[in-house]
């Protein structure tokens, strides 16, 4: 939303979403450390593993309901017809 009434918009597709994802996993695969704690007797790792096929999907399906839901909120657009259409600014209280 904050480049929505930038004209041209910039715009995303759910592919270059994707290879942005892979890039990223691959990164963290390889920055997160591989070190574990035990907190109150969990044990636990920031880096679960290679970069699989599995998370790659999964930031595929929801890049592209993020990326391809590319619209403002409704209330949002009728506030700024209402100001460019009508001359008028809807103030705050």
């Amino acid at each position: 939303m904050f480049f929505y009434l930038r004209n041209p918009a910039p715009y995303w597709s759910g592919p270059v979403g994707a290879i942005l994802a892979w890039f990223g996993g691959k990164l963290l695969e390889k920055i997160l450390p591989i070190r574990t704690w035990t907190v109150a007797g969990y044990e636990f790792s920031l880096n679960p593993g290679p970069f699989n096929i599995k998370e790659h999907t999964l930031m595929y399906m929801l890049g592209g309901l993020i990326l391809e839901a590319n619209m403002a909120p409704y209330a949002m657009g009728a506030t700024v017809v209402w100001e460019k259409r009508y001359h008028q600014g809807l103030n705050t209280g």
